[in-house]
């Protein structure tokens, strides 16, 4: 999928729209603190911005964490977007309304280790992922609905490596 993502994208077979939605984890941070590392972290968040910033996304969301929302702004600076916070609790009000609300639009989610797998399969309950190892933070999973298709789920890396392990 390339970053130039069109908004109300038809699915030419039967016109029904496209909704994408892009996911990351926040990008690194320091031990176990809700600050973005000042060095990987930003680069991380700012490599997330370059690859989407000619991009049709038409909404972030982010978690209420520091992480998160700092993992968002470069992206959401550029594209002159406001970052729409979601609840960690409740991540089936979060597709509720994406499904709902989004349809046929491009969404950025920024989530967590163990909310992005989560969402994923509250979005295709066909698709299992574990949650993301603690030290990776390089996955960028693409959710491709239409209503009476088959989801599909697209697991990249993007930005530097993450390491083996911490």
């Amino acid at each position: 999928m390339s970053s130039s993502c069109n908004r109300g994208t038809i699915n030419s077979q039967n016109t029904e729209p496209i909704t994408t939605i892009i996911l990351v984890r926040h990008a690194e941070k320091i031990g176990e603190t809700d600050e973005l590392d000042p060095v990987l972290g930003l680069n991380r968040s700012q490599e997330l911005a370059r690859m989407y910033s000619n991009s049709s996304i038409q909404h972030i969301y982010s978690s209420n964490y520091n992480r998160t929302i700092k993992t968002a702004q470069p992206l959401a600076d550029l594209l002159g977007l406001q970052i729409n916070l979601y609840s960690t609790d409740n991540l089936a009000i979060l597709t509720q309304k994406i499904k709902s609300e989004h349809k046929g639009e491009v969404i950025l989610v920024i989530g967590h280790s163990n909310t992005i797998p989560k969402t994923i399969q509250l979005l295709d309950s066909a698709t299992s992922f574990p949650d993301i190892p603690s030290h990776e933070y390089d996955n960028l999973y693409t959710v491709i609905l239409t209503e009476n298709a088959k989801t599909k789920v697209i697991k990249k890396k993007y930005g530097l490596k993450s390491p083996t392990k911490e």
